[in-house]
């Protein structure tokens, strides 16, 4: 196709989409007939195949998204209805219907880009339609959504839009799409959060910001739609880690973000944000436990990011740091990972995160020492090691982060021995002993003698 009959087509289907579009209400309708209409009637009795059907999609596209700027419509109903519109338009030619959405999902975000509209807006539409047209279509909800998040992602990154606010729209379209269509919301949420993660590895975007935006977009699209925001936080938390880990992305980091996402969206959308926080950290660690992931990082990163995400917010940051370590030990002990190594790397979270928001550090490990003791009682663990190691954890975050070992320490400890205090008597002696003394070349001393009140 010459340059001359690639403008000739884009200019035809702008004047027929201004056309049809202008003053009707059902934006999204008319572009599908409109659309579709277009490929029909240009491939009707022609051969062509491959990437010349590829090429008259982004062309149809590129038309549709000059028309609907003109017009002033709203760019998110265009989106769905533009994909959904290519779908019809090429079934009878035999192309994929996964081709055709990564194709004219790109067409649209970069489209889009050129005209200075909303890219989050056209990402949401274009994943919504996706999975509308599929249904329709008989092809798999979840593979069609994950092919427009995927390339949401990619063309995203070529127009140098931001890819967490992408990865957010994607995933309420997802939410949006299955509602309408009645399909798994959870399963299509795991699949496109994949997609997106390793979309954003491929292009060397930035996997962090990509999931923090994919957990908030989930939490966000559930509570518009009635799903349940605890259970659409964990699908999209535990694709996360395992999509992360399989991407060679850094577990930690994805984590943290997952977990910042979670408070991000809770607060949006005025859900508990701890028992949110509790149901993705134990996805977290049961998804990256699952892959043969590194569960201590990941514990780390959770508890972090629940500090981190809680001052933002204006949430407690003890709170969020108490359920994230909480919810670590717990789901650490159903996966079988070691429970001393989980609060170990749980307390380093907590330093990190209180020095990185300039909270108590204090007050903060003394709290997390506290609750992953409790935690480890309620699991059977071994408290003495689990409070020790907790200790270990202390130290060894302080040393690196320039804080007060001697008393980040005796804080970790004396919220230890309180913690096993409340237990029996027997428990917190017992606790007492592992976490007083030398440890990691540091002196530990607890001030205040915590004992079970009776």
């Amino acid at each position: 196709m010459t340059e001359q009959e690639k403008a000739s087509i884009v200019a035809s289907v702008k004047d027929g989409v201004v056309g049809t579009i202008r003053g009707v209400g059902d934006v999204a309708g008319a572009v599908v007939d409109a659309v579709s209409g277009v490929l029909i009637k240009t491939l009707k009795g022609t051969r062509a195949v491959g990437s010349e059907v590829g090429a008259l999609v982004a062309d149809t596209v590129t038309g549709t998204v000059q028309g609907v700027a003109e017009v002033g419509a709203e760019i998110g109903s265009a989106a769905k209805g533009v994909v959904i519109g290519t779908l019809k338009g090429t079934k009878e030619v035999g192309t994929s219907a996964v081709e055709t959405i990564s194709g004219s999902t790109s067409a649209l975000i970069k489209g889009v880009a050129e005209v200075g509209g909303d890219v989050g807006a056209t990402a949401k539409g274009a994943v919504e339609g996706a999975i509308v047209g599929a249904k329709e279509l008989g092809v798999g909800v979840t593979e069609a959504a994950s092919a427009a998040a995927s390339a949401v992602i990619k063309s995203t990154s070529t127009v140098g839009a931001e890819i967490g606010a992408s990865a957010r729209s994607a995933l309420i379209g997802v939410l949006y799409g299955t509602k309408e269509v009645g399909a798994s919301a959870i399963e299509t949420i795991s699949g496109s959060t994949s997609a997106l993660i390793k979309s954003a590895a491929e292009v060397g975007g930035d996997v962090a910001a990509t999931a923090k935006g994919a957990v908030e977009g989930a939490i966000v699209g559930a509570k518009e739609l009635g799903v349940g925001v605890t259970e659409a936080a964990s699908a999209a938390a535990t694709a996360v880690v395992k999509s992360a880990s399989t991407v060679g992305a850094e577990i930690g980091t994805t984590a943290k973000s997952a977990i910042v996402g979670v408070l991000t969206g809770t607060k949006e959308v005025g859900t508990k944000a701890v028992e949110t926080i509790s149901g993705s950290t134990s996805a977290l660690i049961k998804g990256v436990a699952e892959v043969g992931g590194d569960v201590g990082a990941t514990a780390k990163g959770a508890v972090e990011g629940a500090i981190v995400g809680a001052k933002d917010l204006g949430v407690g940051a003890t709170f969020a740091a108490s359920a994230a370590a909480t919810a670590a030990i717990q789901s650490a002990s159903r996966v079988g990972a070691e429970i001393g190594a989980t609060a170990k790397s749980a307390l380093v979270g907590v330093v990190h995160g209180t020095k990185q928001v300039g909270e108590s550090v204090v007050e903060s490990l003394s709290s997390g020492a506290s609750a992953v003791v409790k935690a480890a009682a309620e699991t059977g663990a071994d408290i003495a090691n689990t409070a020790k190691k907790a200790v270990e954890g202390t130290i060894e975050a302080a040393k690196d982060l320039g804080v007060d070992t001697a008393e980040a320490a005796s804080a970790t400890a004396a919220g230890a021995i309180k913690a096993a205090g409340n237990i029996s008597a027997s428990a917190g002696e017992q606790v007492r002993n592992a976490v007083t003394g030398t440890i990691a070349g540091v002196k530990v001393i607890v001030k205040e003698p915590f004992k079970k009140q009776g």
